[in-house]
């Protein structure tokens, strides 16, 4: 995720493609159509693992205990999502925390919050050049 000057988010999956007419950056929102829904169907596999555990604990099959060690677990596992979200000195501070928010709402346990490089900046300038401009 690229948080940039304004209240949309920029994201790209797996490495940055920095071919012209070949990257592969996509555009989003704050709102729950937006990036709560983006994350939340890239981590799929961590939603599912934790709704079998809640229907168990729900159950009393498992102790609260056990629950939240395995929770911590299903959300570490090595086919968890792992966002990277990338800031610069134009980003707004509640945008960052909003994203911060968005990882716990959707059970993202491996994140880590890092500087925007140029690359992502002349990405970003690709895709509104793109997009006329938007």
């Amino acid at each position: 995720l690229v948080l940039g000057k304004s209240d949309t988010v920029y994201y790209y999956n797996g490495q940055l493609k920095l071919a012209h007419d070949s990257n592969n950056i996509m555009r989003t929102n704050f709102s729950d159509d937006g990036l709560r829904k983006l994350v939340l169907d890239r981590n799929h596999y961590v939603l599912n693992s934790i709704k079998a555990l809640q229907e168990q604990h729900d159950a009393h099959k498992v102790a609260d205990t056990t629950y939240s060690r395995l929770l911590d677990k299903a959300e570490g596992n090595k086919y968890a999502l792992f966002v990277v979200i990338k800031t610069d000195t134009n980003t707004k501070y509640i945008n960052v925390v909003r994203a911060l928010d968005e990882m716990n709402i959707c059970n993202v346990g491996k994140y880590s919050l890092i500087d925007a490089t140029d690359d992502d900046a002349k990405m970003i300038e690709d895709y509104k050049q793109t997009h006329n401009g938007k």
